[in-house]
């Protein structure tokens, strides 16, 4: 490598900035295509010391799933030319992100310290949520109301997954220092609960009822697994008491802070009857229908989610080897029921209902089984191997499949930044645990 040490590091450390500022900003998609690609440059000496034996269930369940998507397309593809654009310019490119991550954590200084370390990712991830919760406070004190948005966000579910994500990284961390665990991040005492307050003012800004559940659970099963820990009946008993009072009221505060919360069980039986309300299809086109025994429009979010859901299912069922991977596999779908409407849903909104309909139920399962896979390596290195990145890992995981259920998060830069951190995770926990006691997975 011609570059010194000291030139890559600062052209690494540039490069994360700049990557992890712009991957949810709206226009920046070629400068964050450019980062990538250099990042990858940079870092690509590091490729012989990522520790691919170890990593070799997770890797093969992805390449599965990759081999499953091409025969997809050379077999019975609804339109091949969508879709190996997909598999180009979406899936290649979160593969890349993913092979990013294990090499950034496989770069070492000379002293053998890791170049980019889970502290430098979680602060410089901090910045969104930061920025975003600045800016509401400001627009508030103008307005005095909460929702009113900063411009410069794209939409406000890409922050509210993207704050999620930041949460689940402190609570793992937190519960595994509480545990006697070294931790990852190494934040102190005022700074942990100071990002703490930030993140869930972010979450609860936001308003959006999916980012709010997500909120809850992450708290829900800090809670747990930090009650679990506990050694001492007076201190877990106080601990639940507590846990529990404070997640009330933050669950409270949340139901109040959305007003759609109060239309949606009303909605629901209306949504399902998705035979003779079509506004699922076109919201322009067929009138949204009224509540039962009320002259109000049913909540409209709730209407469209729960039909599409219903309606996702019913296309898994009908082709359940998929229509080939495609961002808008839902609306190739729905063309062959609907072929005389224009405006068809490009997506359910449901990210694992897009992987179905896409990848087929074949490829639904060989996803589910790499997170299941990394869920498990998180875990074992955790409890076996003393390593809070796993925890971390465990949460990054399984909060990403848990919100696909509902959220079409299987996509974009959402995807891209989820594979980046969980490949990282996973290489600098084992990275840090083989250093430790030089044995092996």
């Amino acid at each position: 490598m011609l570059l010194t040490e000291r030139a890559r590091y600062w052209g690494i450390l540039l490069g994360v900035t700049i990557l992890l500022l712009v991957w949810y900003l709206p226009g920046t998609v070629a400068l964050r295509n450019l980062t990538i690609a250099v990042l990858l440059l940079l870092s690509l000496p590091s490729w012989r010391d990522i520790p691919w034996k170890g990593l070799r269930p997770a890797w093969g369940l992805l390449m599965a799933l990759s081999v499953w998507m091409l025969v997809q397309w050379l077999g019975w593809a609804f339109q091949p030319e969508i879709v190996i654009r997909e598999l180009k310019g979406e899936w290649l490119k979160a593969l890349l992100t993913a092979l990013l991550g294990l090499l950034l954590a496989s770069v070492k200084r000379k002293d053998g310290q890791a170049m980019v370390s889970p502290r430098m990712i979680f602060l410089i991830g901090l910045s969104l949520p930061a920025a975003f919760a600045i800016s509401s406070l400001w627009l508030y004190w103008l307005y005095e109301r909460w929702l009113v948005y900063p411009l410069w966000i794209s939409h406000r579910t890409g922050v509210s997954f993207w704050t999620n994500i930041q949460l689940g990284l402190l609570m793992a961390d937190t519960l595994a220092q509480l545990s006697g665990r070294p931790s990852a991040l190494r934040l102190p005492v005022w700074a942990r609960v100071s990002a703490f307050g930030l993140l869930l003012l972010t979450s609860y800004v936001t308003v959006t009822r999916n980012g709010h559940v997500a909120t809850l659970l992450i708290c829900l099963v800090g809670l747990v697994i930090g009650v679990w820990q506990s050694t001492k009946g007076i201190r877990r008993l106080g601990m639940f008491m507590a846990g529990g009072i404070a997640l009330a009221g933050l669950a409270w505060n949340m139901f109040h802070a959305d007003t759609r919360w109060l239309k949606f069980v009303d909605t629901l039986p209306v949504a399902w009857d998705t035979e003779h309300h079509k506004a699922w299809i076109d919201g322009v086109r067929y009138p949204y229908p009224l509540l039962p025994g009320s002259n109000q429009i049913i909540e409209p979010s709730a209407y469209e989610r729960l039909a599409w859901a219903k309606e996702a299912a019913i296309s898994v069922a009908r082709f359940p080897m998929g229509v080939g991977y495609d961002r808008n596999a839902f609306r190739r779908a729905l063309h062959v029921r609907f072929p005389n409407e224009p405006r068809l849903p490009g997506h359910s909104h449901s990210g694992m209902m897009d992987m179905a309909i896409g990848a087929g139920i074949p490829g639904l399962l060989l996803w589910l089984a790499w997170g299941t896979c990394m869920i498990a390596y998180g875990l074992r290195l955790y409890l076996r191997e003393r390593q809070s990145a796993g925890l971390m890992l465990a949460f990054v995981v399984s909060g990403f499949f848990a919100r696909s259920v509902l959220d079409s998060n299987v996509r974009d830069h959402m995807l891209e930044h989820f594979m980046f951190l969980s490949a990282y995770l996973l290489a600098w926990a084992y990275a840090a645990r083989s250093t430790a006691s030089g044995g092996k997975l």
